[in-house]
């Protein structure tokens, strides 16, 4: 009823889209449903495990990611976001949290990479964080951090994405309809003016 992330699975070639009402559901290239799998919980973003292919959902209202075998499609994980941590402050609205998720395959890391969350707004902001999802359940604090980055004069961060033929990251501003794009070190390198209004997926 209501998309809220997207993700392609190159190995799969399908797409796997999440709902704010607890849905997953895997599409064909031409919008097909090929399976639905139900989760539960106010999902925002998914993103793709390369190393494993498991799917790794982010659900914002509980402030936790689930870890999610798309072929048995069943809960194989799940961690707590310790948001103060990972924010190094407390954030002012806990239903304005973290809302998109996103990893980039980086050897010798936890889990052979990184995932990049996005947290809304107040304060607005890119962190990174790795660990292994093949765990079944944990706590991601400051030992799972790899960087912050406050993104200044943007607010509503909706999603995020890694693009690997550019080595680059892109995120949606929702509050000024932009998708801005970042170097992986945090900076933004540059904004594409999107069209439509309340985007809340990319891929």
């Amino acid at each position: 009823k209501e998309p809220s992330g997207i993700v392609f699975s190159p190995s799969r070639g399908t797409l796997f889209v999440v709902g704010d009402e607890g849905s997953l559901v895997e599409v064909s290239t031409e919008g097909r449903v090929v399976a639905d799998i139900p989760t539960g919980g106010n999902l925002e973003d998914v993103a793709l495990h390369a190393p494993t292919g498991r799917l790794v959902l982010l659900s914002e209202k509980k402030g936790e990611l689930v870890v999610v075998d798309p072929v048995s499609g069943k809960k194989t994980g799940r961690f707590k976001l310790d948001a103060r941590a990972l924010l190094g402050e407390t954030g002012v609205d806990p239903n304005q949290g973290f809302e998109g998720l996103a990893f980039r395959t980086e050897a010798g890391r936890p889990g052979g990479g990184i995932f990049y969350l996005v947290h809304q707004r107040k304060p607005a902001m890119l962190v990174a964080i790795a660990f292994d999802p093949l765990a079944t359940s944990g706590s991601l604090g400051v030992e799972s951090l790899v960087s912050r980055t406050a993104v200044g004069n943007r607010d509503d961060l909706t999603a995020v994405t890694y693009e690997p033929s550019l080595d680059r990251l892109f995120v949606i501003a929702d509050s000024k309809d932009r998708l801005a794009m970042f170097g992986l070190a945090g900076e933004e390198q540059a904004e594409i003016v999107l069209p439509g209004v309340q985007q809340e997926g990319l891929s």
